[in-house]
């Protein structure tokens, strides 16, 4: 399900529609009698294309000054509000609407534009009234199937509490599901005098995954104040042929969070499990403190820090560590239609807690991310993406057999494309082929996977 602020620029993009396309024969029919015609018409134009371009700031000087000539034209005060609305001059929006409710007190896009200012004042109450009228009118269809989902949205922001689930069932396909280098490769031990092993082939194998994500949050009452945020996920997937590989994962977030008109903090608790072939393998605990600030409606920037106690099976226990990570990145739109990037680097520092029990020393590691990532609306139902990133691992312990410390360096590249078949449910398919490089050979391999996925949102 789109969270609320995707509902809510989803609604008024396809609301403006309506509008824009009169736009043009309110401005002729208001100047018809007067010989400005041309000049107005031409100040319109101009002012819409800097609407168009995102730039609210020149948009609001042009509607102005366009709604000081012609006041009783409804278009351009209803530019000049939704100009004035992206700004955050909540008065000068209010005082363009009422020019038009003036003029036509039920106009339907004037009040689905009061609805948004409302909304964006926290009286959710007032902008449900307001879409009552709006919706009583007649509308574009797609204008109102937007705002119906608006409606709702709103309805159920009026609740304390607000639950959203989650299902995925999908198939994966692993060229090399068994991590190997290949049957004709040779693993040299400059530990053993450079003898060399033969490497094992590659298994390609099918699984069937199935995961169900259950999200929570109550509101204190403060809207656009404190939360308490919850999430419950759970996945599992079988492998076909690898079912030493088969796994079954459950994680349970919780905690609180503070949201503003442009920041939201959060500072939620993990803990997570996670079991191979159906046998306890990993369990941790972590707690991080998390950062959004959108700095316009183009650009939000994150940050985040998370420390995380890591425990495995008593076979796997010299791999107990703790582990901190910190991570930086950011969200940009670009464009009418936006191409949205996505960038983050991180890097983590984990260290064995109890290095003094064991002669080796397999836990400790510096680790370097990076990520970035492309993604189009490409038609009203189809989301492209493209990504790559990297990874880079350095381990602490010297390896007798290799007469090295292990050093990994990860190259992925992806491609995926989602399409939505209604508001509740998508088809995901995607692609992906990584390169891990390592001065060890059996961590010196690749891999190609792909994927199709069915997601229901309810």
């Amino acid at each position: 399900m789109m969270n609320f602020s995707q509902i809510f620029r989803s609604f008024f993009a396809a609301s403006l529609l309506m509008t824009a396309s009169a736009s043009y024969g309110q401005v002729q029919g208001a100047e018809t009698a007067d010989g400005r015609l041309e000049r107005l018409n031409q100040s319109f134009e101009a002012a819409m294309e800097q609407y168009r371009q995102r730039n609210y700031h020149d948009a609001y000087g042009a509607f102005d000054e366009l709604s000081e000539q012609i006041p009783g034209n409804i278009t351009v005060n209803l530019f000049l509000a939704r100009s004035a609305l992206e700004l955050k001059r909540y008065d000068e929006a209010l005082i363009a609407l009422e020019r038009v409710f003036i003029i036509d007190p039920d106009h339907a896009q004037a009040r689905i534009e009061m609805a948004r200012w409302y909304s964006v004042l926290n009286q959710p109450h007032l902008a449900v009234n307001e879409l009552d009228i709006a919706l009583r009118q007649e509308l574009p269809d797609q204008v109102r199937e937007e705002a119906e989902a608006f409606q709702r949205a709103l309805i159920a922001r009026q609740s304390r509490h607000s639950l959203t689930r989650t299902l995925v069932v999908g198939l994966v396909y692993d060229s090399n599901a068994n991590n190997d280098i290949g049957g004709g490769s040779i693993i040299e031990l400059p530990g053993l005098g450079n003898i060399g092993i033969m490497g094992n082939d590659e298994v390609r194998d099918y699984g069937l995954t199935q995961a169900l994500i259950l999200d929570h949050v109550y509101d204190f009452g403060l809207r656009g104040g404190w939360h308490w945020e919850n999430r419950l996920t759970g996945l599992n997937r079988n492998n076909k042929k690898e079912s030493g590989n088969d796994i079954f994962y459950l994680a349970v977030d919780s905690g609180p969070s503070y949201v503003s008109d442009n920041y939201k903090a959060s500072f939620p608790v993990v803990l997570e499990r996670v079991w191979l072939d159906y046998s306890t393998y990993l369990s941790s605990v972590s707690a991080s403190a998390k950062y959004d600030h959108a700095v316009s409606s183009d650009l939000l920037l994150k940050a985040s820090y998370r420390i995380q106690s890591l425990n495995y099976s008593s076979e796997n226990s010299p791999r107990n560590a703790l582990s901190n990570k910190v991570a930086v990145g950011f969200q940009r739109n670009f464009g009418v239609n936006p191409v949205t990037l996505e960038m983050a680097v991180s890097v983590e520092d984990r260290k064995q807690r109890s290095s003094s029990r064991y002669m080796t020393n397999p836990a400790t590691l510096k680790e370097l991310g990076m990520s970035v990532e492309l993604s189009k609306l490409l038609n009203d139902k189809l989301r492209g993406s493209i990504g790559y990133s990297w990874r880079k691992t350095d381990y602490k312990e010297t390896s007798f057999l290799f007469a090295n410390s292990r050093e990994d360096k990860v190259h992925r590249y992806d491609l995926g494309l989602t399409y939505a078949l209604d508001r509740r449910s998508a088809i995901g398919v995607g692609v992906a082929y990584a390169n891990h490089n390592s001065n060890q050979g059996p961590f010196d391999y690749d891999k190609t996977t792909a994927f199709v996925n069915y997601i229901l949102r309810f």
